[in-house]
């Protein structure tokens, strides 16, 4: 018995790191630059997709308030994917450009996108820059409304819960979100 033991140890072992090493893929760096009439573009990559071969990159443009002196200036967005992904030949798209010129790129409206990414397979998505207000937890179920509230990093608590009252402090904290929750779902939610 003891015999078979250490072969089927070695096994084992052998097995569970190649389990892990396949898991763990490690990623790359996905990253466009592009040339923008001032400084006050910003560019961001809002989607990547998988199509014939390909890897379609979604940028988003947008000008900050502000007056900006009028200067060619390179902007830089960067993202990261499986490194198989990152590998791939790329298409990048542009939405949101309002000059006439630049190469590297394709400029589309948001009308185009769907036919773009049509039949493709989509591997990445930028996390979302703006943080849910309380009227989007309205209607939401207890746990996704808990899970969107910690991705979010916004502080909650349960105040309520069919109507019955739950104990609670009565210190004022204005960035907190107070739910109160009926059958389940989130029917009200008061800052403080």
């Amino acid at each position: 018995m003891k015999k078979l033991l250490k072969p089927i140890l070695l096994l084992s072992l052998f097995l569970g790191c190649l389990q892990l090493s396949h898991a763990t893929e490690p990623k790359g760096n996905v990253s466009v630059t592009l040339k923008v009439p001032d400084p006050g573009w910003k560019v961001h990559i809002a989607s990547m997709h998988v199509k014939e071969g390909k890897l379609l990159v979604i940028c988003r443009a947008s000008h900050g308030a502000g007056v900006h002196a009028s200067m060619i200036t390179e902007v830089t967005a960067k993202a990261r994917v499986k490194k198989g992904l990152a590998a791939l030949p790329r298409e990048v798209y542009l939405i949101g450009r309002s000059w006439n010129w630049g190469d590297g790129y394709t400029a589309i409206t948001e009308k185009d996108l769907p036919k773009i990414i049509e039949a493709s397979e989509q591997v990445y998505s930028a996390p979302s820059e703006k943080a849910p207000q309380p009227e989007d937890f309205i209607g939401l179920t207890l746990e996704k409304a808990k899970t969107l509230a910690e991705q979010h990093k916004i502080e909650y608590r349960i105040t309520m819960v069919d109507g019955q009252p739950r104990p609670a402090t009565t210190d004022y904290r204005p960035h907190r979100y107070n739910f109160e929750v009926e059958k389940g779902k989130i029917s009200r939610v008061i800052k403080g």
